[in-house]
């Protein structure tokens, strides 16, 4: 344990030695009020006062009652006659000092424990537990002090029920006095017992002392009963009226701290409204500013969807005043054919409020005043106020945006055209071989049909199945070239659900012919199943019949055995479609790997370097991918990936 210093342990001695004298000084004044014959007196203020000491100091301060009491006993004891006769008038001091030390340190642990301390004692049952459990500690000494001088042969037998009584009663009044003008002296909280001091200190002082007075007089007319009567009933009193004041001045504290606690309150609660209103008037000015310096045009709504505030740039984009667009619905600012849409919009939004940000691909149209149209982005804020939700819409004109992005995808498709029509030509040699087998076949049946009319009569069952195919290859033929127009015709891509299989097998034939050129083959691994997706029909074949010619040409230093490129069809984990085109090629370099999609970037000294940049646009606008991997032995794979589309395309 750490010593203590100096000052604290000098502190400490004062303490003791001051509670020491003030015990010593009223034990002599309390002994004037003793009733013969006995030792014990009617009012023994020293309890009190040492109930208070331990209470306000500590129990560290015992010590003091210890010598307070043994100097006040051995006072009147003290006889050096014989050594037994001074052995017995220390030891019986000894003794009762020892009961006075006891008595104050349990009285202090009682009210600790079922009052507590500090207390300012301002609840009735607070005072009632106090002053009980201060009489209840009297107790001790009661018993240790008589019990002491029966042993010691100073009081007889006979008498040691009535000097037990009177000594509780002697000590139980000295707490009840005493004790509370100490802790008026020294008590805590200082400021609640400071107060005290006229109400409660000074009617117990002049009240003590009449007693004191109207004992002596009574006493010394020789009445001792008298006297003990006068005394005792004016303690007994003088007792009840300092719990009376106490609990009175407790309640008045009490009340006046109720005051003060609430006076306190409402100046901290007016100061707190002060500055919430000038907060608020601040926020509102800087919200109003913040609004005005929004670059979008900003329309506040309600939960009715009135409109309670906008900005200038508002005003500046629909062509209204504020004075026209405040308090009137914000449909005002819909085209007319969208407004009954928008109201259902409108109140399903309310119902479920989120943050909904700018450009979530939703066709949005504003109306200005003069009737005109132009499209528009929008994102909304829901904002709780104590007026309700209102809702912050940050409305932004798009049309330069939307112009820019128009003739961006207008050379967008012009690009996909010119490479549609450069594939064609490099088809010519496939589309040659397709064209010639129906148109053949067409050649050799009519001759077929002319020989059987020039033979004779010919049965017309062999004759119509002559005509039927050359009607069958007349027809294929015209298929063929009407897919070649499709397919080379410069029109907007249309979006439809399609079958990726009949997608495919559309081109199959070009695709086979082109591969016979190279001298390849291709092998097919493709689901039984439809799996059906959202795109161009046109668009999706061109890119398939770019991965599958940049496969032949990649194995076109391959042997003629080792050509082989695979088309496979299945559904990823995650439910997605997936057509990948594996080649047996050389296979590319990484740093061709991260740069393969990259517009005019090429690994062939005849390409362009934008059909695969053109197939990564055309894949990712329908929100697939399209990604290349290299295979474990040799060669790459390219992997288209749509989303799966839940469509019966039977």
């Amino acid at each position: 344990m750490k010593p203590q210093s100096s000052p604290q342990w000098a502190l400490r001695l004062a303490e003791i030695l001051g509670l020491a004298g003030a015990y010593f000084v009223l034990g002599r004044l309390g002994l004037l009020l003793s009733i013969p014959p006995g030792y014990a007196t009617a009012a023994w203020l020293p309890s009190g006062i040492a109930l208070a000491g331990v209470l306000c100091f500590g129990y560290r301060v015992w010590p003091g009652v210890f010598v307070g009491s043994f100097l006040v006993n051995v006072w009147t004891s003290f006889e050096p006659s014989s050594i037994q006769s001074l052995v017995r008038s220390l030891a019986v001091p000894g003794g009762i000092a020892l009961g006075a030390a006891l008595q104050a340190l349990l009285g202090a642990f009682l009210i600790h424990r079922w009052v507590g301390y500090p207390t300012s004692l301002d609840r009735e049952w607070d005072v009632v537990k106090l002053l009980a459990l201060g009489a209840a500690s009297c107790l001790v000494n009661a018993t240790i002090g008589p019990t002491t001088l029966a042993i010691a042969g100073l009081v007889a037998l006979a008498t040691y029920f009535s000097n037990w009584w009177t000594w509780w009663v002697g000590d139980s009044i000295g707490v009840l006095i005493a004790t509370p003008l100490a802790l008026i002296l020294f008590g805590q909280p200082r400021e609640s017992w400071r107060r005290r001091a006229l109400s409660v200190g000074v009617p117990l002082v002049i009240t003590f002392s009449l007693v004191v007075v109207l004992f002596t007089l009574a006493n010394r007319s020789g009445q001792n009963w008298q006297a003990g009567t006068v005394l005792a009933g004016g303690l007994v009193f003088t007792s009840l009226l300092g719990a009376f004041l106490l609990v009175l001045t407790g309640r008045t504290s009490k009340i006046e701290l109720l005051v003060r606690e609430r006076t306190a309150e409402l100046s901290q609660s007016n100061l707190s409204l002060a500055r919430e209103i000038g907060e608020r008037q601040r926020a509102g000015s800087l919200f109003r500013g913040l609004l005005e310096s929004a670059p979008d045009a900003m329309v506040i709504v309600n939960g009715e969807g009135k409109i309670v505030l906008v900005n200038s740039q508002t005003e500046k984009l629909f062509g209204y005043t504020r004075e026209e667009l405040i308090g009137e619905a914000v449909e005002m600012l819909v085209p007319l054919r969208r407004r009954q849409r928008h109201v259902e919009h409108r109140i399903a939004y309310m119902a479920n409020p989120h943050a909904r940000p700018m450009g979530q691909d939703i066709e949005l149209r504003g109306l200005r005043k003069d009737g005109s149209e132009f499209p528009v982005e929008i994102s909304l804020s829901p904002l709780t106020t104590e007026e309700g939700m209102v809702v912050s819409s940050a409305i932004r004109d798009i049309t330069g945006r939307k112009r820019v992005e128009d003739q961006a995808r207008r050379r967008q498709e012009e690009l996909a055209h010119f490479a549609r029509l450069a594939a064609m030509g490099a088809l010519a040699t496939g589309l040659a071989h397709e064209l010639n087998q129906p148109l053949c076949a067409i050649v050799t049946n009519s001759h077929a049909a002319r020989r059987m009319l020039a033979l004779g009569p010919a049965s017309h069952d062999e004759l119509h199945a002559t005509l039927d195919d050359i009607i069958y290859g007349a027809m294929r033929a015209g298929d063929i070239i009407q897919h070649l127009r499709d397919f080379v015709r410069k029109d907007s891509p249309k979006q439809a659900k399609l079958d990726i299989h009949q997608v495919i097998g559309e081109i199959a034939g070009f695709l086979e012919a082109d591969a016979v050129e190279h001298g390849g083959v291709i092998r097919w691994e493709l689901m039984d199943e439809p799996l059906a997706v959202l795109g161009d029909r046109i668009q999706l074949q061109q890119v398939i019949l770019n991965l599958v010619r940049n496969g032949l040409e990649a194995m076109a230093s391959q042997e003629a055995n080792g050509r082989e490129l695979l088309i496979r069809t299945c559904r990823k984990p995650t439910g997605d479609v997936e057509v990948a085109v594996r080649d047996r090629g050389e296979g590319l370099s990484k740093e061709d790997i991260d740069r393969i999609f990259e517009p005019f970037f090429t690994t062939k000294s005849n390409g362009l370097g934008v059909g695969l940049s053109i197939s990564r646009s055309i894949v990712e606008t329908l929100g697939g991918r399209l990604e290349v991997t290299l295979n474990p032995d040799r060669g790459t794979t390219f992997h288209m990936v749509l989303p799966y589309v839940e469509e019966d395309l039977s």
